[in-house]
Parts: structure tokens; C-alpha cells; sequence
């Protein structure tokens, strides 16, 4: 009897226990939502769309390429299904019209460069909400750029990359100060580098807020720099977004489901060999057609991406640019062979181009 008695209390200590662990993880849960919905009304638009026309003027430098490649990114804004957008860098254009039910896109090539996807990724509001499948881990007090923050660190997992993140918002106006993301990849059990995304020199647009100044850095290393401004759209009228005859058009989507491997080998990293190896990422992209196979892929080394810094390759210029070629290959041409689930616009199949990550050892 005394232990039936003994067992019944550890029960019931076991009980009490989870029942205090699960009551924390649901009020860590409630609180982080209630931070990011918070910061999200903060924003001169919402991340579904304005209630008032405007034109945002982004310009940014890649501060990791030599001689500081700058680049822009410009927006009008007249409603949900009115606006244009417009990147540029280098000689890369890409410009995307919405008129109506109708989207009009001009590309100067069929691959955008990556960097525009971080580019982007950094403008507020950015899509910063913890899903259900995400698990809080806590949440602290901290001090950012002389700024009193809340902190809420969780983890979260797409695809065949699962992040550890913390984002930190201000606590007297609820703006975002700080992300840090520290990603891993599935496909090669490898960590990429930290990347953190720093907001700051707040202003305010028509009762809202939004930061002129951003910056990127992996490691301790910038990689972008980027200045941002609001006016009124006043001057927008639906004429503006008429779609050019010189651009491809399709039907505009309000539901994207982005394609999906389901079968293909994944290359094994190549052996040194005695060579000398800068451990680095690399990403490939991929055009993905409606019958699910891969149109056309090509590899970029991205430092962005890399595990850890590495000794800096030793070549440089032409020299260099063949040799990484020569490493990418196995990578793309593997991916070349995979098979894909198709991309969908509102469930409907559509062609769709896909980036997909790896760690490599460039060998030189």
C-alpha cells in the first residue's frame, strides 16, 4: 500500500509538472503573437496589402561585392490589384505589373540574382508570425542598438531547411529591431552561417512606421546595406498599371504553392584530394514546368550562405569563376534530374523557378 501511495504522488508530481510545462508553452505562445501582431500593425502597410496608395524607393549596396554594387527597388501602390514592382542590379532588370486579374513580367534573364530575394526578404513588414508547427523556445528582455527590446526565440522548419531564430522588437512602439537566423540544412546535415537583419532610423508615414535604414550581415561581415523611403500615391490612377505588349502575361495569383521535390538523388560533396578547400554555400536555381521536370538550373556560390569562413579561395577573376563552375556542376546536374510537384496559382499549374541550397567544399 505505502507504494501504491508513493506511486500515486509521483503521478501526480509528473502530472503537475506537465500540466505547468504545457500552461508555459501555450502563455509563450500567446505572447509571441501577440508581440508580432503588434509589430505588424506598427508597419506602413500590412503583409497582405495598404489601405492607401504610396510609392516605396529602396536603394541598397552589396557591400560584399567588390566595388559596392548598388541596386534599387521601386514600388507604386494603388491597391491590392494595382501596383507595380521593379528591381534592379547590374544589368539585371525585372519589372512585375498587377492589373486586375492579370500580372504582367519582364526579365532580363530568366534567373533573377539571389541577393534580391534577401533584398526584399529585409523590407518591412516582412511575414515574421510564429505557425503552429513552430516551437517557441523564450522569450527575454534585451537591449538593441540602445533600444529596450523584447526577445522571442523559436525554431521553425521549411522545407529541407529548420531555422533557430530570434526576433527583437522594440518594446515601447512594438517596430522590429533585430532577426537572427541560424539555419540548418536537412538535405546535407550542415549549419549555414548566422545572417542578422538590423533595422533602424525609424520615421513615421501616415500614423505608421517603418525603418530608413536596414542592414544584412552574416557573421561579422555586411552584405547589404540598404536606405528606404515613403511618399503619398497620390498621383496613382488605374491607367498607370496598363500591362506593356512586350511583357509575358499571365493570371495573377492570390494563392501561390511553390514546387515541391519528390524524388532525385542528392550529389555527394567531392574529396579534397590535397587541394586547398574553401568550405562555402552554394545555391541552385531551378525552372520548374507544369509536367513537374526541371526546364534549366545554374549554380551560384554565395558566401552568403557559407558554414564557415574559410580561407578565402585563391584564385580570383576568370580563374576563379572556372573553378567554381567546375564545382557546381555535379550539383546542378544532379538537380536536372530531379522531379518536382508542381508549382500552383490558386491550384492551378504554372511554371515557376526555385532556388534550392547546399553546402559545398570548393576545391582550388
Amino acid at each position: 500500500m505505502q507504494y501504491l501511495r508513493m506511486a500515486e504522488k509521483r503521478l501526480a508530481i509528473c502530472f503537475v509538472f506537465s500540466y505547468v510545462a504545457a500552461a508555459f508553452g501555450q502563455s509563450v505562445q500567446v505572447e509571441a503573437d501577440l508581440l508580432l501582431q503588434r509589430a505588424e500593425k506598427t508597419a506602413v502597410y500590412s503583409s497582405t496589402e495598404a489601405s492607401f496608395p504610396y510609392h516605396e524607393r529602396v536603394t541598397f549596396t552589396l557591400s560584399s561585392t567588390p566595388g559596392k554594387m548598388k541596386g534599387r527597388f521601386l514600388k507604386d501602390y494603388l491597391s491590392h490589384e494595382l501596383w507595380r514592382e521593379r528591381y534592379e542590379l547590374g544589368e539585371y532588370l525585372r519589372v512585375g505589373v498587377r492589373n486586375g486579374k492579370q500580372m504582367g513580367e519582364f526579365r532580363s534573364d530568366a534567373f533573377q540574382p539571389i541577393v534580391l530575394d534577401r533584398v526584399r526578404n529585409t523590407l518591412l513588414p516582412v511575414a515574421i508570425r510564429v505557425e503552429d508547427g513552430d516551437k517557441v523556445g523564450k522569450i527575454k528582455n534585451a537591449t538593441v542598438n540602445g533600444m529596450k527590446a523584447r526577445c522571442i526565440e523559436y525554431q521553425t522548419t521549411h522545407g529541407s531547411t529548420h531555422e533557430e531564430d530570434e526576433i527583437c522588437l522594440n518594446l515601447i512602439d512594438g517596430t522590429p529591431l533585430r532577426r537572427r537566423q541560424h539555419k540548418t540544412l536537412n538535405i546535407s546535415i550542415s549549419k549555414i552561417g548566422l545572417v542578422e537583419t538590423e533595422w533602424s532610423d525609424y520615421t513615421s508615414f501616415r500614423d505608421k512606421h517603418y525603418p530608413r535604414h536596414i542592414v544584412v550581415k552574416c557573421g561579422d561581415a555586411r552584405i547589404i546595406e540598404a536606405e528606404v523611403g515613403f511618399t503619398g500615391g497620390t498621383d496613382l490612377v488605374p491607367a498607370t498599371f496598363s500591362i506593356p505588349s512586350n511583357f509575358e502575361s499571365r493570371r495573377a495569383c492570390d494563392q501561390v504553392s511553390p514546387p515541391k521535390r519528390i524524388q532525385g538523388r542528392v550529389p555527394d560533396n567531392p574529396s579534397g584530394n590535397g587541394k586547398v578547400v574553401f568550405v562555402g554555400g552554394m545555391l541552385v536555381q531551378a525552372r520548374i514546368g507544369v509536367d513537374g521536370k526541371v526546364q534549366d538550373a545554374q549554380g551560384i556560390w554565395n558566401p552568403a550562405y557559407a558554414t564557415q569562413p574559410g580561407p578565402a579561395p585563391p584564385l580570383a577573376g576568370k580563374g576563379m569563376t572556372k573553378a567554381v563552375t567546375d564545382e557546381q556542376k555535379p550539383f546542378v546536374d544532379a538537380v536536372k534530374q530531379w522531379t518536382f510537384e508542381l508549382a500552383t496559382c490558386d491550384g492551378v499549374p504554372i511554371v515557376e523557378n526555385i532556388l534550392i541550397p547546399f553546402n559545398a567544399d570548393f576545391l582550388f
